[in-house]
């Protein structure tokens, strides 16, 4: 969940046609109105970010230049496209904000169709984006990539180094305002299932040991998406623990 104008954005599969692999809907960016802390209207975002039986999201927006990226399942014409592998694979979208909703979808410069690009994360001055990948070059599983806007276009990826991505799977980055980066790992010590991460960057931009963020952020079960406010006041996490509504439930 990420906050925009007077509510929340987030990624859902609650409603729609069954999804044969994963057997529950299809997931889709909404965007829930807000009041005191409670979803007062809910509704799929208009535009071209959410596609019927395909996966979107999850979504980040650059407010400075009234940008949404998000991800989505990889397609052509209407059809899903796949790698040598026999996989369809994810990729990374932006589009414009207009009146009538997000126009103008864009694919970026570094998707591939032999590895997938996923949960996008743009810092505040919509000049660098990170985002988890499985393409070659890592050190095992999915990693956390970044790049950079210039002359017009994103740069080449990086790997963002050997202190955020272990042997496991890293995902869903986050970049705070005051530069750190969130990200959730199932290859460092933690409490069990994806636990959530913070690294500080240096002053060369190289980010340093991970910090586990604990309790009560972090569960047995998987813990991801975070976010934090500029003001570190307030802030979003995803997670399946015991004692949600559902699945995968915002807290």
């Amino acid at each position: 969940a990420v906050p925009y104008e007077d509510g929340l954005l987030f990624t859902s599969t609650r409603e729609g046609k069954i999804n044969g692999t994963s057997g529950t809907s299809y997931q889709k960016v909404f965007f829930a109105k807000m009041s005191n802390d409670s979803a007062i209207f809910i509704d799929q975002i208009k535009g071209v970010v959410n596609t019927k039986n395909y996966n979107s999201g999850p979504a980040c927006v650059d407010t400075a230049h009234d940008l949404i990226y998000f991800t989505k399942n990889n397609f052509q014409n209407g059809d899903a496209i796949t790698n040598k592998k026999g996989d369809v694979t994810l990729k990374i979208f932006s589009a414009k904000k207009s009146r009538d909703g997000w126009k103008d979808i864009k694919e970026l410069e570094f998707n591939d169709v032999e590895y997938s690009c996923a949960f996008p994360a743009i810092n505040k001055k919509g000049d660098m984006i990170f985002f988890t990948s499985d393409r070659g070059g890592g050190y095992g599983g999915k990693h956390i990539y970044y790049a950079t806007f210039t002359n017009g276009k994103w740069s080449k990826p990086k790997n963002a180094g050997k202190n955020v991505n272990s042997s496991g799977d890293e995902r869903y980055p986050f970049i705070h305002a005051d530069g750190s980066l969130y990200f959730s790992s199932t290859g460092l010590e933690g409490f069990g299932g994806m636990d959530i991460y913070r690294c500080v960057p240096n002053k060369l931009g190289e980010f340093g040991k991970p910090e586990n963020i604990g309790l009560p952020f972090n569960s047995p079960t998987d813990d991801f998406g975070f976010y934090l406010d500029d003001n570190y006041n307030r802030g979003y996490f995803s997670s399946d623990r015991k004692g949600g509504v559902g699945l995968d439930d915002i807290y």
